[in-house]
């Protein structure tokens, strides 16, 4: 089975217009109260609390990719393909987004405490302490970077196909999924698989049939080159022949021609001695 029929592996491509607000939203609750008198401290702080703690647990557990946090296919009614999915969640799969999702938050964490007063009079936490914000702000962090590994896992599946060998291993228990694997959510997710259009296979027509003759392949191109040269020596060799035969021949209509003419010269001169004869009689 190919991933692409799986319809939560599209769902959570949604994530890529989700995330970016979930971080205007961030930076709403950063706005809400002005910084202390140590904002790097608590930008610290904060980050270590909602981004790298959670990621350390992913790096063990990673986020299931059939559970959509509220909601979540169930773990006894899933099929072999998909618990062949669940199994194939190890290595850089899993861990290379979730890498890079932590140390960007970091940064955009940073850009965002720093420049909230930009957006102060739009904070819907306005005249807060600054605890409040950070706690409303932590939550949403670790959502984006449950999310992000969730998009990474997905891209690459629906991008570049599992190999034969993957989809060879064996399939997951339920015990070892809820083991091994964050899943979260009510077993109330129940969605068809996608069912993919064939392509139309083209019916060959007249216009087709001479295209294909025109196009051959080499060999026979090949082929015909061939055949053409060896008609063509052919044609040499007669020609050669032709003319070798040529000279020949006008030997042998020279031959024959000569002794016919000297036949017509002696009758014509016995004609001429017997006047000569007859006159000297005469005489």
């Amino acid at each position: 089975m190919s991933p692409r029929r799986e319809p939560l592996l599209w769902l959570q491509c949604l994530a890529i217009g989700v995330i970016p607000l979930e971080l205007l939203m961030i930076r709403l609750a950063l706005a809400g109260a002005d910084p202390g008198p140590v904002p790097e401290l608590e930008r610290i702080f904060t980050w270590g609390v909602s981004v790298l703690g959670p990621c350390l647990y992913l790096w063990k557990r990673p986020a299931d990719w059939a559970s959509l946090l509220l909601l979540r296919l169930p773990i006894t009614t899933r099929s072999s393909q998909q618990q062949q999915l669940s199994a194939s969640q190890t290595g850089a799969l899993s861990r290379v987004p979730l890498i890079i999702g932590a140390l960007a938050l970091f940064v955009i964490l940073w850009w965002m405490d720093d420049s909230a007063v930009l957006v102060q009079e739009f904070s819907p936490l306005s005249n807060q302490s600054r605890l409040t914000s950070l706690l409303v702000s932590a939550p949403l962090l670790t959502l984006v970077l449950w999310q992000f590994q969730q998009l990474g896992q997905a891209l690459q599946w629906l991008i570049q196909p599992m190999a034969g060998n993957a989809m060879d291993q064996q399939p997951f228990l339920a015990t070892q999924l809820e083991n091994e694997r964050t899943s979260l959510g009510l077993q109330l997710l129940n969605l068809p698989l996608i069912e993919w259009p064939e392509r139309p296979t083209p019916t060959p027509t007249a216009s087709t049939s001479e295209e294909a003759k025109a196009t051959k392949p080499e060999p026979e191109l090949e082929l015909e080159l061939e055949l053409e040269l060896e008609q063509q020596s052919k044609q040499q060799a007669s020609d050669s022949l032709d003319s070798e035969a040529d000279p020949i021949d006008s030997k042998l209509k020279d031959e024959r021609v000569q002794p016919i003419e000297q036949a017509e010269g002696d009758a014509i001169d016995q004609p001429t001695n017997s006047t000569q004869d007859e006159s000297t009689e005469n005489s």
